[in-house]
């Protein structure tokens, strides 16, 4: 399902007892995800949320019984609700902005495909929510730049082939490194070769990196 944003929260009050996926394809504001907590049907849910400068709102949790999300400018309280999320299969996470999180190994092993694209400020927390899900995860993508220059490195991860390998990803089976559009690796091949080749020395043999933009393997 995907609607714009007027009207939204009376049809979702409509739409509730039966929905079990939503796409909203606009900034949604904080009533409107009140709505989407309340879904006990729910399995789906694709959702960016709005970031207003010097006034951060305040948004509701999220459903728990979730089998697949993706969240853009999440808040802190959300992305405890993911870990207590048991049937959680797929998760996408972009553009975390709120303080430091650390997250405790998952009890669930239901989650097997991984996304997150965190700036380099908040490596931690993005590293900490790897860890969470390392023993199950099948496939990660991580959004990270081949170039240093790219909004003075705010994606750029020079350690990040060591810190994956101290992660314990045991299941994974695939590593895919997302392209920032602006930052096309196809004016920088040699590095990003160089880069997957890299980061797959320091990951378990069977474990295939690839660039998602120019689909190259690292090895």
């Amino acid at each position: 399902m995907s609607h714009g944003a007027d009207g939204l929260e009376g049809l979702l009050r409509v739409v509730a007892p039966q929905l079990e996926e939503l796409v909203i394809n606009v900034d949604v504001q904080p009533s409107v995800m009140l709505e989407v907590d309340k879904m006990k049907s729910l399995k789906r849910l694709e959702v960016r949320l709005e970031v207003r400068c010097g006034d951060d709102l305040d948004y509701p949790d999220l459903p728990l019984q979730l089998e697949e999300l993706s969240i853009r400018l999440p808040r802190e309280n959300q992305l405890r609700c993911v870990e207590r999320m048991a049937h959680l299969r797929s998760l996408r996470v972009i553009d975390y902005l709120g303080p430091e999180m650390n997250f405790a190994p998952s009890q669930h092993g239901a989650l097997r495909w991984l996304e997150v694209g965190f700036n380099a400020k908040r490596k931690n927390t993005m590293m900490s929510l790897i860890r969470a899900y390392a023993s199950s995860v099948q496939e990660l993508h991580i959004y990270c730049t081949v170039s240093v220059d790219y909004h003075h490195k705010a994606f750029y991860f020079s350690d990040l082939g060591e810190e994956l390998g101290a992660c314990g990803l045991h299941a994974l089976r695939r590593l895919v490194l997302v392209r920032p559009p602006r930052d096309p690796c196809t004016k920088q091949l040699a590095g990003c070769l160089l880069q997957c080749r890299t980061i797959g020395n320091s990951l378990p043999p069977h474990v295939q990196v690839v660039c998602q933009m120019c689909h190259k393997p690292a090895f």
